[in-house]
């Protein structure tokens, strides 16, 4: 045996077919894409508890008062009594001057609610004033705009504000963005993604000391809640300044956790594997790259003991080492090898692969078969007696091929009419490339019918079955 290697370098992604919301090739490797939009530093989707998703900058704990929970993947504020969910605010939602809070929010009552609510509040710490922002419903249905300075008092142009009046349906999910810049006295509220009211003009100092990020209630934590709330998220800069279209889909983790994968597309013809082995980039124990290979279009892995056919997920793949280790039982006769790539995370760990060096053992898989058709006829005179005479057969095939791996040498031959009838023996042209077809000539005198759009142009229909 003669064996071949062959490098496969993550530099070309057009090599590749993989799913670009999950993958990036990036500095020669394929690698899984942050997820996570990196201008945020906290969020929490509350699809499964009530903490920060763990790509968040700060502790990441909440804590629940007076029964705040997850129900059907949202937290649940929505009983019109006391409850809401703590977090330190310390490198979560800590921004002095700018800042953005962006939330969905689905009311349980329609029109003004029966009682004052309070959506949220940022400030210093519990009981506090000093810092803080918050937006309170009045049981009318107005919403109000609070934000205090570093001593604890009320920043002219931002402090006890009118917005408008918000009348929503119970049931229905609101996209609620509040976006504030101190500096230059912009402070924004949208609603769905259209500006709700009119932009706030006050100017104030917030200091560093933001401590409490606070869902559902106020400072003192007196004011009720009567809604349900998803799809937090925190940014330490303003994020709009005019309309926008509304939508957003905030991840659970850094990375997926899906296990994506990477198809190489290309083929090997192989009848044996000697090699098989990777240069990766992963956290040992916490991220893992795995593989399927396929023989023929049929998806293998090694379960400990043998090859067997794999149902094509991430629980039936090899890592390369176990590849390695069992290659030389993978195959001995010629199949067509692809290679499917895995790569695993627990969403917090990097994922990627560099390279991949494959070793195998060429297969030429042999001559294709040639179809062939015995073409006929009678060469006759003007007054139609039968005559002996020399035609000439030409191929024209531009490529000179046939099938996929057979060179046809050109044809150009002379054959005798023996009392007006002639038959050959042709390749037919169905398998050759397109534009493919004989000419004969008799006496400088060229009939073509081989020629594409006639009835022969293939002369499949001619070749014995």
């Amino acid at each position: 045996m003669s064996y071949i290697s062959k490098t496969y370098n993550y530099n070309i992604p057009t090599d590749y077919t993989y799913d670009s919301n999950k993958i990036e090739f990036i500095n020669g490797k394929a690698q899984l894409k942050n997820q996570q939009d990196t201008t945020a530093t906290s969020g929490a989707t509350y699809t499964t508890d009530i903490n920060l998703n763990n790509w968040s900058n700060g502790t990441l704990i909440g804590t629940a008062v007076g029964g705040a929970s997850i129900t059907n993947n949202r937290l649940d504020l929505a009983q019109s009594d006391i409850r809401y969910v703590d977090y330190t605010a310390t490198n979560n939602a800590d921004s002095q001057q700018v800042g953005a809070i962006k939330f969905k929010l689905t009311p349980n009552y329609t029109g003004a609610p029966n009682l004052e609510l309070m959506f949220f509040y940022i400030g210093k710490e519990n009981g506090d004033l000093k810092n803080s922002i918050h937006i309170k419903s009045q049981t009318n249905g107005d919403l109000y705009l609070f934000m205090f300075d570093e001593d604890g008092l009320g920043i002219t142009g931002v402090y006890n504000v009118w917005l408008a009046n918000w009348s929503p349906t119970a049931g229905t999910t609101y996209e609620f963005e509040l976006n504030w810049d101190l500096i230059n006295g912009e402070t924004r509220l949208f609603i769905d993604g259209t500006q709700f009211g009119t932009t706030k003009m006050g100017t104030g100092t917030r200091d560093s000391n933001i401590g409490l990020l606070r869902i559902g209630s106020n400072y003192s934590g007196v004011y009720k809640s009567n809604f349900y709330i998803e799809d937090l998220i925190y940014y330490p800069t303003v994020q709009h300044t005019t309309d926008y279209t509304a939508g957003y889909t905030l991840p659970e983790t850094i990375y997926v956790t899906d296990n994506p994968t990477i198809v190489i597309n290309d083929t090997i013809n192989i009848d044996g594997l000697s090699n098989f082995t990777e240069t990766v980039e992963i956290t040992e124990g916490d991220s893992a790259v795995k593989y399927i290979l396929s023989k023929d279009g049929q998806a293998y892995y090694h379960n400990g003991s043998l090859w067997v056919t794999s149902d094509g997920t991430y629980n039936q793949t090899n890592t390369a080492s176990e590849i390695l280790s069992n290659a030389s039982t993978f195959t001995n006769s010629d199949i067509e090898l692809t290679i499917t790539v895995f790569l695993n995370s627990d969403g917090t760990e990097q994922c990627a692969i560099d390279n991949l060096v494959v070793t195998y053992d060429f297969a030429s898989g042999g001559i294709e078969s040639i179809n062939k058709c015995i073409v006929y006829g009678y060469l006759v005179d003007f007054k139609g007696n039968l005559v002996t005479d020399t035609i000439n057969i030409r191929l024209y095939n531009a490529a000179n091929t046939y099938k996929n791996n057979i060179i046809v040498k050109d044809i150009n031959v002379d054959i005798l009419a023996l009392e007006g009838y002639f038959e050959v023996e042709l390749i037919e042209t169905e398998n050759m490339p397109s534009g493919s077809y004989y000419t004969f000539t008799v006496n400088g005198l060229t009939y073509n019918k081989a020629v594409p759009n006639e009835n022969f142009k293939s002369f499949n229909e001619l070749v014995d079955a």
